[in-house]
């Protein structure tokens, strides 16, 4: 591997520029590989995308129109149709990006960059940053914390997890949970969650994010140390937590999402570990069959 695929020349691990996949060594006993999988990726494949598909193509037209049509024209102008595929396809990438950009496409991806970014400096320094309405909203999600008796374990944030599940994946938990009442660990991750601000209508549901969170607590590695040679990966071992009396996950392992919309009241929910690992093994099982189709010659002379 070089270091070339990475903008900073002094990271060797990590998420490539692409942002597709994820650099790194292999853990013990597993067989070393070019790069991994994201977990996040992984998941997509249990999920029903069609919705956010339709309202992305919308938001793309819509930003072509946008300023006066300026990016149509650039784009009209940019001879793409007469480039080779794969420089084509990564321009007609920028364009749609962009396009998006223009009339706010990317708006809720970059506000949940940025509550990630609270959650990771308060975790680190213990110090809410961030605008009025910003720290108000994360103050008040701290509040609910307290009041369910949870608490944020310090130094598990932003930490690299590998889990062997369709070949190995690698993923980025938020943090890990302490209960006060029971002394019980588990993970918590932060999402903000993409919703239509004219419809209301959700482009997510708590099912993704249950494959998400039992991958990170089941996950057998984690990364320690630097993003270079001197790091290495050293054993996880799973959380206990298990869901509350009365809750909708009672006596099954348990994970927590930390829910800051765009607009609206901060929540705390806990999402079943169970019902998580069965998302990560349907994800897994479909991207092995999406592979074999691909070489199965299915398509012949009757």
């Amino acid at each position: 591997m070089t270091d070339d695929l990475f903008d900073d020349p002094t990271t060797r691990y990590g998420l490539a520029p692409d942002n597709r996949r994820y650099r790194f060594p292999a853990p013990p006993g597993v067989e070393p590989a070019a790069s991994w999988r994201r977990t996040t990726n992984l998941i997509k494949a249990f999920s029903d995308q069609y919705a956010l598909q339709q309202w992305l193509e919308r938001m793309t037209l819509l930003g072509l129109l946008a300023n006066d049509g300026l990016l149509f024209d650039e784009l009209a102008t940019s001879g793409v149709e007469m480039m080779a595929p794969d420089v084509q396809r990564k321009a007609l990438e920028m364009f749609a990006a962009q396009a998006r950009t223009a009339v706010g496409g990317d708006k809720g991806a970059r506000k949940g960059t940025a509550r990630h970014g609270v959650l990771e400096h308060w975790m680190f320094a213990g110090e809410v940053i961030g605008h009025r309405r910003i720290r108000l909203q994360f103050e008040q999600l701290l509040e609910i914390l307290d009041a369910k008796g949870f608490d944020l374990i310090p130094g598990t944030s932003e930490r690299f997890v590998f889990h062997p599940i369709a070949g190995g994946v690698v993923g980025r938990q938020d943090a890990r949970f302490l209960c006060r009442r029971t002394g019980q660990e588990g993970p918590a991750d932060l999402k903000c969650g993409k919703v239509d601000e004219k419809t209301g209508r959700r482009f997510w549901t708590y099912q993704e994010y249950a494959g998400q969170l039992f991958i990170y607590d089941d996950a057998p590695w984690t990364w320690e140390g630097p993003l270079d040679d001197d790091g290495c990966w050293a054993p996880k071992t799973p959380g206990n937590y298990v869901g509350r009396p009365g809750g909708a996950v009672e006596g099954e392992r348990a994970g927590i999402l930390l829910h800051m919309p765009a607009n609206g009241a901060p929540e705390v929910v806990e999402v079943s570990l169970e019902y998580g690992r069965r998302v990560a093994e349907i994800a897994r099982d479909a991207t092995e069959h999406r592979a074999l189709g691909k070489h199965a010659g299915g398509i012949c002379p009757a």
